[in-house]
């Protein structure tokens, strides 16, 4: 996530990237669990969590800088440093943007 913006990498082809094609409005969901909150009743047991959803418009990168940008970011993340992509690598990614538009969350335990 970078300037209001989620990038992922995925597989060339495939469902999502199908459904992706044909209609770009998406939501993505983050979860962080905690494990549950035991009750004396077995009905009354809850669970720790905190959760966002983000709403917006998905673009697959075309250009090999756009991947390139997208995969940094990524990197970043995980904290892997820097990569220079080789064309062959980039070919073979399809690097997805999701310009976002809307992002709620929630909390319960934590």
């Amino acid at each position: 996530y970078a300037d209001n913006t989620i990038w992922f990498h995925s597989a060339r082809e495939g469902k999502k990237i199908s459904l992706l094609r044909k209609n770009p409005q998406c939501c993505v969901e983050v979860d962080l669990t905690g494990g549950p909150v035991p009750d004396a009743r077995p009905c009354g047991w809850e669970f720790r969590y905190r959760s966002v959803i983000c709403s917006g418009t998905a673009r697959i990168a075309t250009t090999y800088e756009e991947k390139r940008t997208g995969l940094r970011l990524i990197l970043q993340h995980y904290g892997c440093g820097d990569h220079d992509f080789s064309l062959p690598e980039l070919d073979r990614v399809c690097v997805v943007r999701i310009d976002v538009n809307g992002m709620t969350g929630k909390k319960y335990g934590l």
